[in-house]
């Protein structure tokens, strides 16, 4: 819950919306949120489910929002799922589903912890980078997806270890490059499917 629904409640949304539209009207207007990339766990299936009737009463509103923001943090310390991946064909649906709202979807944090994953350091990127593909994969299959971000570069930072108020879990590796910036599974898993497009 940030400051502004704190002090005001939800109704603040429609008129930031609309302020921001009157003073760029060309500006790409994104509810940008966290666990709302599929309906998996009982926990995200909430979060998508209030996202989406919220995202639709906007648009039956007029409210001018155009997309939506999926951070898809993947299995860190606040995800519902700490060792199981999304399944691409639920995020496909979810993204879908959004889209026949008329708005577009823009995946715009992009990272995978390895914290809690098992198994050796080849185990660990391979499962990664799976998971990196097929995120990849499901945004490109829809055509509403207009952007896939990742949420840094290198292992060396990232937001799970350096930075002040960071979470302090140095075996997190979420990014495709390690910490002495060599591309890991995920940066080939991401090439192959661009490529294959």
């Amino acid at each position: 819950m940030d400051f502004w629904y704190k002090k005001i409640g939800p109704d603040y949304v429609e008129p930031a919306f609309r302020l921001a539209r009157e003073a760029d009207p060309n500006a790409i207007l994104i509810l940008n949120d966290d666990h709302n990339e599929g309906r998996q766990t009982q926990g995200n299936i909430k979060i998508t489910d209030a996202m989406y009737e919220f995202v639709k009463k906007l648009k039956n509103s007029g409210v001018p929002i155009d997309a939506v923001g999926m951070q898809m943090h993947l299995l860190g310390p606040f995800a519902y799922e700490k060792r199981r991946a999304p399944k691409k064909e639920k995020v496909i649906a979810n993204m879908k589903r959004f889209a026949e709202l008329g708005i577009d979807i823009y995946v715009t944090e992009f990272d995978v912890n390895l914290t809690d994953i098992p198994g050796t350091q080849s185990e660990k990127w391979a499962f990664q980078a799976k998971v990196y593909g097929d995120m990849l994969q499901a945004c490109l299959e829809v055509p509403a997806c207009k952007s896939f971000s990742v949420f840094g570069i290198s292992d060396c930072f990232s937001w799970y270890n350096v930075c002040d108020g960071c979470l302090n879990l140095p075996n997190a590796e979420p990014l495709p490059f390690d910490r002495n910036f060599n591309p890991k599974l995920a940066y080939y898993a991401m090439h192959d499917v661009l490529a294959e497009k």
